[in-house]
């Protein structure tokens, strides 16, 4: 860009026998330089960066370097300049000239690309700071998760203890330590399948059958396609425990769980529909308070922000409690 007012210039003010082609030939090489000069001035911008507070060696190194780039450029343009235009000149005398004339500009540029190159690396660190915490954040999130619903389960085991089911405590402790070994095999995922997720939630499933025996039916509607769509890990799972811990607690007679999936405009809804008590008339639908609902709200915004959501709210028919889950349809490489 900077060439072309000077090649503008330049042709106005070149001798009239002078061919066009020389000088634009000139200015080519007086920028198209800086093409090759820039690779070792990004070089040197990374090994010294020039960051708040000035270190000294750093300063001076690309004071020394924008003037050597001048120089070079200047070389450059001297040898081309003496070769097409004016060959009686010398060599030393055309670079001096050239040197003093394009320094100025020749600095600039060169305090442009580091600076440039500075904010480049100050947003590459912004940015994985911000991934860092994400990160940490989204760590934290699913080691709040385990002990939550890893003392649900126990106290459902104790509760057979208690009642003398000592065999179905056996099988629920058993249970237990497959809840827990998926969880640590998964600790450095924050996605799995659609069909992972579900497996968890059998195993969850399995246990608190142990305790609600015949009463607790299951429904599953997802098509085989979604299965392998990717979902965050214990997405469903707290979900699933709201409505055995709540909405069957005071519920007699069959206790119905339902999960479904639909995809629609690039997105998958998943719903957790339970008939039981549903939610209280004084609070709100979707500020439904407990570790698990907000922690899966928490984490749907680190992974996806807005483009993710979650609903809760009363079931179809008025009756029970139905969970939706929003988030973007991305399925799973095989």
């Amino acid at each position: 860009m900077l060439g072309v007012p000077f090649a503008i210039g330049s042709l106005r003010t070149a001798p009239p026998d002078l061919a066009p082609w020389r000088v634009l030939v000139v200015v080519a090489v007086t920028w198209q330089i800086w093409t090759l000069l820039t690779l070792p001035v990004l070089a040197l911008a990374d090994r010294f960066p020039l960051e708040r507070p000035w270190r000294a060696p750093a300063v001076m190194v690309h004071a020394v370097a924008s003037f050597g780039t001048c120089a070079a450029q200047a070389l450059a343009t001297a040898v081309v300049f003496r070769w097409l235009v004016d060959p009686a000149s010398t060599l030393a005398w055309l670079w001096g000239y050239m040197f003093l004339r394009f320094a100025p500009s020749g600095v600039i540029l060169y305090v442009a690309i580091v600076a440039i190159r500075a904010s480049q690396v100050q947003r590459e660190r912004t940015r994985a700071l911000a991934a860092g915490l994400a990160e940490a954040r989204l760590q934290s999130l699913r080691s709040q998760l385990r002990p939550h619903f890893l003392f649900n389960a126990l106290n459902a085991t104790v509760a057979l203890v208690r009642d003398g089911e000592n065999a179905r405590a056996a099988d629920a402790l058993v249970g237990i330590a497959e809840l827990l070994r998926a969880t640590l095999r998964g600790d450095a995922r924050h996605e799995v399948t659609l069909e992972e997720e579900l497996a968890f939630v059998e195993q969850y499933l399995a246990i608190e059958r142990l305790r609600m025996g015949e009463r607790l039916r299951v429904q599953v509607d997802i098509p085989a396609s979604l299965l392998e769509a990717r979902v965050p890990s214990l997405c469903l799972q707290p979900f699933v425990e709201n409505a055995l811990r709540h909405g069957f607690r005071h519920v007699p007679g069959e206790a119905v769980l339902s999960v479904s999936a639909r995809a629609s405009d690039g997105r998958l809804r998943l719903h957790v529909t339970d008939n039981g008590v549903g939610l209280p008339p004084v609070r709100e639908a979707d500020r439904a308070p407990g570790i698990g609902i907000g922690n899966a709200r928490a984490r749907l915004a680190l992974l996806h922000g807005a483009a993710a959501s979650v609903h809760v709210g009363a079931g179809a028919d008025g009756r029970g409690t139905t969970a939706e889950l929003i988030v973007p349809l991305v399925r799973s490489a095989r």
